[in-house]
Parts: C-alpha cells; structure tokens; sequence
C-alpha cells in the first residue's frame, strides 16, 4: 500500500526529504510523477486508520502534520488528508491525472504562501453570567419566583434557551467585527468551525511573506483593545490545510452496487439531479420525522444518507470517474479546504 501526504507541483528538482515518512519501515518518502505533478508517498506498514486506538491516531495524526511541513520546506504543497492509502503506484498517478488541473490551479493559487490560524478565546461563563444580569432577563426570573413549580420549570428552560441565543447572537457578532479588521491584512482567508463556547473565532489566513508583518501587528493591536476580555493566538506557519487539502478514496464496485440499490438507481452514472430525486424517494419513507423512532428505519436512513453522499461525489466527478466493466476499484477525489 501506498501512504500518499502530499502533491506537489514539478519543476525539475529532486527532493531529499529528511526521514519523516512515518508510514514506512525504512521512514523514506518516494516521488511519484504524472507529468508536472507528483504525490509525495512512501510504503505503508499500517493496513488502515479508521480502528486503531485513539492515543494511535492522534500520535500517526502529528507525524502526518510533521511530514507535511516538512515537504513545505521544499516545495509548495498540497496536503493530502490523514490516513489515505492507495493500492500502487498506479494508483497514484491515476489520482494525479484525474485532479491535474484542479492540483495546478491550487497549488498556482498558494505559491509561497502558508496558513496562518487566528484562534479567539474568551471565558464563556463571563458572557453567559452578563446575559443573565440583562434588565429584562433579571426580570423575566424574578416573576418565575411567584409560579408554581411546573410553570417555574418550563421557564427556566425558556430562559435557558433565551440565554444560549442571545449568547450565540453576541458571539457572531463579535466574530464578524473581528473578522472584518483582521482580514485587511490577508488577501484569502476563510472561517474555520469553533470547537466549543470558549471560542469566539477561528480565522485561516493564507499569508505571503509581504503580508505577515501587518497579520501579527493587527493580531497584536486587536489583543491589546480588548484586554482581558478576549485571548488571541496566532498559529503558523501552516501548509495550507484550509484551502489545498486533497482527499481520495478508493471505492470498489461492490459498494457503487450497494449503493445504487439502497437508492433504487438504475444506472451508476446518474446526475446529481438523479441521485437527489433518488434519495428524496427514500428518505420520505425512513426518515426520522416519518419514521419515529423505529431502530430498524434510523439504521436504513443512515445507510441510504451514506449512498447518497457517495453517489453524489461520484455524480460530481463525472464524467473523469470511470464506470468501465471491469472489477477495479475507482479512485474518488477533491481539492478544496478541509484540515489535516
């Protein structure tokens, strides 16, 4: 098996890469080429990802994250996401065909730029004690005092939610105001998900040398205004997870097969259109809303929700997805933001 980390754009160098492949026996990379693009990979001692030990994951997660950044000291890079595994050479350099243009676009795109992540934190139970001090919350709780025990319950929940909106209200607007003065300083940038209520914001910035001295100082200035009140981190440099990650996956034949017969297609080239209306048909019978909730239905919804997201990337990817007569596995792929 094939360990792929990264794609690389080619100009006629060689890369001596320190060893950090850390999928292989020996920890060297190899270069495999199509043209002007290569995938950085090595040999793979692990035969998969998906059930190994937690404290595994995370420890093959960072050396991942170490390799790539080791190939970005040589090269633009676009990294390809943890845990992907090709069966050959071959392989390989079908993925490389497939996504040629789109890999050149990108990695044209990044240049020498590299990530940079703006994390802002504040200490969520300041906000929500602020909130619950507001004027007309104060007085919505004082009235539940004079209920009885079942209506003072139903509006405590009332309150609860009450909170929990306006808390999110105030975080998105302090968020968008952050984001509107820090993204004078980057020309790309994107929002990353927040992990929790401690984190206001979580701003990717892709960064060129010319830009990262006015990205610390208004990270800098922002810190400064707002005190004790928000915490700032900025982390980098980064290969550029939030805007140039690579995902691929083989899917074998048997699982378009399933997969058409959990959506009732008749044809594994069906237009995403087709495989919409298909899974519209049979979500109208499982879903929850519809179903209750029956274990057997929530199962064959999950299942049906499953063969739609797959055939719908393959739908997406017509027609480079081949859907030949053969017994071979097919290689399904995406250039975009997503993470390491």
């Amino acid at each position: 098996m094939k360990y792929v980390y990264g794609i690389i754009p080619v100009n006629g160098a060689e890369y001596d890469y320190d060893t950090l492949a850390f999928a292989a026996p020996d920890g060297r990379f190899e270069l495999v080429r199509d043209g002007d693009v290569a995938a950085v990979v090595s040999e793979s001692a692990i035969a998969g990802f998906t059930d190994l030990p937690r404290g595994d994951l995370m420890r093959y997660l960072a050396r991942h994250q170490e390799a790539i950044e080791e190939i970005m000291d040589y090269s633009t890079v676009l990294p390809v996401k943890f845990g992907t595994l090709l069966e050959s050479d071959d392989q390989v350099r079908t993925l490389l065909n497939l996504g040629h243009d789109d890999f050149q676009r990108t990695a044209k795109m990044i240049g020498s730029a590299v990530e940079f992540d703006v994390a802002v934190t504040w200490d969520p139970a300041d906000v929500f004690a602020a909130i619950a001090n507001e004027p007309e919350i104060a007085a919505f709780k004082e009235q539940l005092a004079a209920l009885p025990p079942e209506e003072s319950l139903r509006g405590r929940m009332a309150i609860g939610q009450l909170v929990k909106t306006r808390f999110d209200e105030r975080r998105t607007q302090l968020r968008d105001e952050l984001v509107n003065e820090l993204t004078h300083a980057v020309s790309q940038w994107q929002l990353n998900p927040v992990m929790d209520d401690s984190m206001v914001a979580n701003v990717a910035c892709l960064v060129s040398d010319s830009q990262l001295s006015a990205l610390e100082h208004k990270v800098y200035e922002l810190d400064e205004r707002h005190g004790d009140r928000l915490q700032f981190r900025l982390v980098g440099p980064l290969p550029a997870y939030s805007f140039a990650s690579v995902e691929a996956r083989l899917v074998q034949p048997r699982d378009l097969q399933a997969a058409c017969e959990l959506l009732q297609l008749s044809d594994p080239a069906s237009t995403p259109e087709q495989v919409k209306h298909a899974f519209y048909q049979q979500a109208r019978v499982v879903h929850p809303d519809v179903a209750g909730d029956d274990p057997a239905a929530l199962s064959q919804f999950v299942r049906v929700t499953e063969a739609y997201r797959l055939m719908s990337a393959v739908a997406q990817q017509m027609p480079a997805f081949p859907l030949g007569g053969d017994n071979a596995p097919r290689i399904l792929w995406r250039v975009g933001g997503g993470g390491g």
